[in-house]
């Protein structure tokens, strides 16, 4: 009987047997199956957003949300009407009726104009409290900041959000801009590949507010992971 499993598991694309004795853990035997079984559903998506909606939620810590402690003072603590748009987004499920904005855009069911409609209410305090995590995540780690420092760019006098006050890298300070887009709104980037519309949205915030500088800025993918 053990044979005709490990002949019929062999038989899965990307399965190899490793030398004796046989692994005990369960993920490694399901781990080629579930591998095959994801290639097989993404190929099935004809839809460019329904292919990139699939990209966006089995991406690498996509469900991380799910294991983060509902602690109120740290707003982490979501109401039930947070949790059910929190999941119709994540799903791509019907959030609403089909409506005008105040901006003039047209809204669809599926309602994710809301994450990056510019005169939504909650817009700026979003970006604060995001750019506040970034800052958080730096002085966890041992690396003193400020946020919004000024005198950096002396075209237009703007600011960005964060900059680090020892040397990062090379002996050059870090900065970084917060800034925030939904696969599901750049669809035909996102279904390119994970982390394509970090890319261009990185790009493009340095074409827009370091037309100077654009050379020596990096993505974001590529600067948490040096």
């Amino acid at each position: 009987m053990l044979a005709v499993y490990l002949s019929k598991w062999q038989s899965t694309p990307g399965a190899v047997l490793p030398s004796d004795p046989l692994p005990t853990k369960q993920s490694f035997w399901a781990s080629s199956g579930i591998t095959q079984a994801r290639h097989q559903v993404e190929e099935s998506k004809s839809d460019v957003t329904q292919k990139a909606q699939f990209l966006a939620v089995s991406a690498l810590h996509s469900g991380d949300c799910l294991l983060v402690l509902p602690v109120a003072s740290r707003g982490f603590k979501l109401d039930d009407e947070a949790v059910r748009v929190a999941v119709a987004l994540h799903l791509g499920l019907n959030l609403r009726a089909p409506h005008t904005c105040r901006c003039g855009a047209t809204v669809d069911t599926l309602g994710q104009h809301s994450l990056i409609c510019k005169q939504a209410p909650s817009r700026i305090a979003r970006h604060q409290h995001l750019n506040d995590l970034v800052t958080s995540a730096l002085v966890s780690a041992g690396v003193p900041t400020t946020k919004e420092p000024v005198g950096l760019i002396h075209r237009d006098g703007k600011r960005p959000d964060g900059m680090t006050q020892i040397p990062w890298r090379s002996g050059k300070l870090l900065v970084w801009d917060v800034t925030v887009e939904a696969p599901q709104q750049s669809c035909v980037a996102a279904a390119r590949g994970q982390g394509e519309v970090a890319e261009i949205a990185a790009t493009r915030k340095c074409q827009k507010n370091y037309p100077r500088h654009t050379g020596s800025f990096q993505s974001p993918r590529r600067l948490w992971t040096q």
